[in-house]
């Protein structure tokens, strides 16, 4: 029998595949496994080429809010007659368990099997020395303004760094925050137009003036650099900021400044399921596979060496998610979290408003005295009127 062969995604900071490789260690038909990892940056278009075409891998990992599309082109095989092998709705995570749904809730197309969420890091140290309580500092986007103003009045002359490129997770938090939504919950229109959102938004842009001068195409890795490197008090970013940190080996005691708290709105949460393509010719072998990688401990194992956090609940209560107060501060935001709406065509619109955002940014960082409404408006308005007649029809 042909290998089943399973997709998985990686980016140039993680090793994806290695962490894999080693749980598969202990499955017991691992050596009918193979392992195809691709890009981060090409992912969706090359899980839609496998949705079009009816050819390649068995199963796939799959951004979680893409199930939905896939639904729709009828590319997937239903596991709604698994669930009680793969434990159950309710041994899920809430936030992620919705995107395993199309929206008539009839079956369940994939289960999640690892989950990320948008957390503020700040150096505790810092904050002290600024006179900077930091059980408030990052509570309102008002909060985060007198944060950086104390810290910069301390000498901390960019106490800030995000990307300032596409991007949608951090912003999303603001705009939440504020009362905004993206998207209408039926996906027929946009709302990151609306008063509310577009209110989020500019608080979000506001701290372009705390970032390091060379914030212009600053990506988010480089902007984990910048706190890593102790050159700015705060950044926001995923949990394996803090697993590439203790992975190094980065002493307890620089460790122990390190403090998480919750954006000033909703963090965003989301992550990756596992799904099997309806093309496959090994049904039975693809979903052990599955029912194999989302076991608690396998969860927590992988979830660990890749720097996320496991999507089942009794994972989370395994080691070192029980026992790392570092991974325990991070939980408690994540419990604090929602995610993006799901319907069929928000990958689309998360690409358009992403590069929207983008342009944005490149606009506030060139012309840092234009107003910040005018900047988001030139930018955001074409895109809700492209999006809008899109998701209308």
């Amino acid at each position: 029998m042909d290998p089943v062969e399973i997709i998985i995604f990686s980016n140039p900071e993680q090793d994806a595949r290695r962490p894999l490789e080693k749980l598969l260690q202990r499955y017991d038909s691992q050596a009918g496994v193979q392992i195809n990892d691709i890009g981060w940056n090409v992912a969706w278009s090359e899980t839609l080429k496998i949705s079009l075409y009816k050819a390649g891998g068995d199963v796939s990992q799959v951004g979680a809010p893409w199930v939905y599309n896939f639904t729709t082109m009828k590319s997937l095989h239903a596991l709604t007659k698994e669930v009680p092998n793969l434990g159950g709705e309710a041994a899920y995570l809430p936030a992620v368990w919705q995107f395993v749904y199309a929206e008539d809730h009839q079956e369940v197309w994939a289960v999640p099997w690892f989950v990320d969420v948008r957390v503020i890091y700040y150096w505790r140290d810092m904050l002290e020395k600024a006179g900077v309580d930091e059980a408030t500092a990052f509570q309102t986007s008002e909060q985060m303004e007198e944060t950086f103003r104390r810290l910069q009045a301390g000498g901390i002359a960019t106490p800030w760094a995000v990307p300032t490129v596409k991007d949608i997770a951090s912003i999303a938090s603001w705009i939440w925050g504020a009362g905004g939504e993206l998207a209408s919950a039926d996906g027929k229109r946009v709302l990151f137009n609306q008063p509310e959102a577009l209110t989020g938004i500019q608080a979000y842009f506001a701290l372009h003036r705390y970032l390091p001068r060379e914030a212009q195409d600053m990506s988010a890795f480089r902007a984990f650099q910048f706190f890593d490197q102790r050159r700015v008090a705060a950044t926001i970013g995923p949990p394996w900021y803090y697993a590439m940190m203790r992975d190094r080996g980065v002493s307890t005691d620089v460790l122990a400044r390190i403090g998480f708290a919750s954006p000033p709105g909703p963090p965003y949460v989301g992550g990756s399921n596992l799904m099997v393509w309806k093309h496959t010719r090994h049904p039975k072998a693809a979903i052990n596979l599955i029912r194999f990688l989302v076991t608690p401990e396998a969860q927590a194992e992988y979830a660990n060496r890749l720097g996320y956090l496991p999507a089942r609940l009794d994972a989370l209560k395994l080691p070192p998610f029980s026992t790392d107060r570092h991974y325990q501060a991070i939980i408690a935001v994540l419990h604090q979290g929602r995610s993006y709406p799901n319907f069929p065509r928000w990958a689309l619109m998360e690409d358009s408003l992403a590069v929207g955002f983008g342009q944005v940014w490149m606009d506030v960082l060139t012309h840092p005295g234009e107003p910040l409404r005018y900047l988001i408006s030139r930018r955001l308005e074409p895109v809700s009127r492209r999006l809008d007649a899109i998701l209308a029809a």
